[in-house]
């Protein structure tokens, strides 16, 4: 439990931290491209996680708040926004990491550590290191400065500008 909250805080953390000003100087290097192609798959990854918790958590009301907080993020991360991908899927990742935020808490309720528990039983803690590995790997704003820097008609550029 401690790892995810572990993980959880390095995910908010990630977007506040300032990259190095280097900007990458070989265009061809497709590192950036293959992990934002894993940052993508992700979504994928997580997506059956939240539909067994949430098909699993107890019908009572007390459990009413977090299936509609899982529903709601669903809802986001399928929503089409017309941000540039990786961007959206940064922020989808933070508000998901708010959401889990609460249910590690100290003093979060029993329903809170059920619905954690949930997540654990189906393969959250997979998830998380998968995401470690990609996110530590991604330097957002590094990433934005390689983009400004390539030629608007190459692959790289038309897959790096996608929009979600």
């Amino acid at each position: 439990m401690k790892s995810i909250l572990v993980i959880i805080s390095i995910i908010l953390i990630a977007r506040k931290v300032t990259a190095s000003n280097a900007v990458v100087s070989n265009p061809q290097d497709i590192e950036d491209l293959k992990n934002v192609a894993k940052l993508k798959a992700l979504f994928a990854d997580i997506q059956p996680i939240i539909w067994n918790v949430i098909h699993d958590l107890p019908s009572d009301k007390r459990y009413d708040k977090y299936r509609k907080d899982l529903e709601l993020f669903l809802n986001l991360i399928n929503h089409k926004s017309g941000k540039v991908c990786f961007e959206k899927y940064f922020e989808d990742l933070t508000v998901l990491a708010s959401i889990l935020t609460g249910y590690v808490k100290e003093d979060a309720s029993d329903e809170a550590n059920k619905v954690l528990n949930l997540f654990v039983i189906y393969g959250h803690n997979d998830f998380l290191n998968k995401q470690w590995k990609i996110l530590h790997k991604l330097d957002l704003v590094k990433l934005k400065k390689n983009i400004k820097h390539l030629d608007k008609n190459d692959a790289k550029f038309i897959l790096l500008t996608e929009t979600c």
